[in-house]
């Protein structure tokens, strides 16, 4: 999943900025200081998708059937964004040092 989120900012930034030269990244080691957070995006759209549920299923007061099936989408599309939450908690909790 979070393939796709770099997939999608290198589309939009080929059709936005116009004359982007191609940007070489550093393998191994010499890398900066990566984000302390890797799954910092998937967190946020998790979020989001979560409270768009939470919005539209609660303000549906026409009870209007389709609202609720967009609703209910919402809350299916989130699940693989907290399944890397719940994979990057498991690989913290694996990388503790056993007493």
């Amino acid at each position: 999943m979070s393939l796709q989120l770099v997939i999608f900012k290198a589309v939009y930034d080929g059709f936005v900025k116009d004359g982007l030269p191609f940007k070489r990244t550093e393998k191994g080691g010499n890398t900066k200081k990566q984000n302390t957070n890797p799954i910092r995006h998937e967190m946020i759209l998790a979020t989001l998708l979560t409270l768009s549920f939470f919005a539209l299923y609660f303000t549906n007061f026409t009870r209007i059937t389709e609202i609720y099936v967009f609703a209910f989408t919402l809350l299916i599309q989130s699940i693989p964004y907290y399944s890397a939450i719940i994979l990057r908690i498991i690989e913290l909790q694996s990388l503790k040092p056993k007493k």
